[in-house]
């Protein structure tokens, strides 16, 4: 006998920050490719292509009141497993070595208002391929984005 596990407030804030996210980057231009790519590695939340330029999105949200920020809950391990994912895509795909960014989208859901989306564009970057360490979420109030 199999049981099903309840969805979880947790799993469907996630989702429905998903669909507002894709629709948010839709109406700026963006074509998505993936969503919820699944591999070993890890998982983007969303693969994107705005011009030449692959984008690989994380999407984190959360339903108000909240604790922490959905952004800052993007750490260090979360980082490097999406950069992991990412090379696996680009490979799995044979999409070469084109363009690429990695932005974060934090949507946060309050009661009888809109959804309030940041999006941070090139939110982290591999500085050094070779290196672990070689990894840093750049901050800056200028990376922030507003709907």
């Amino acid at each position: 006998m199999f049981l099903r596990r309840k969805k979880t407030t947790h799993t469907s804030t996630g989702q429905r920050g998903e669909k507002k996210a894709i629709g948010y980057l839709r109406r700026r231009g963006y074509r998505i490719l993936t969503r919820n790519f699944l591999c070993r590695l890890g998982e983007i939340d969303i693969v994107a292509r705005k011009g030449e330029t692959i984008i690989f999105a994380e999407v984190r949200s959360r339903q108000h009141p909240f604790l922490v920020d959905p952004l800052a809950t993007v750490d260090q391990r979360k980082i490097d497993r999406i950069i992991r994912s990412a090379r696996y895509y680009l490979v799995k795909e044979r999409l070469g070595e084109p363009p690429c960014r990695f932005d974060v989208l934090g949507i946060t859901f309050v009661p009888g208002r809109m959804p309030k989306i940041r999006h941070i564009k090139n939110a982290f970057q591999i500085r050094d391929a070779r290196s672990v360490s070689g990894r840093q979420l750049i901050p800056g109030e200028s990376k922030w984005y507003q709907e």
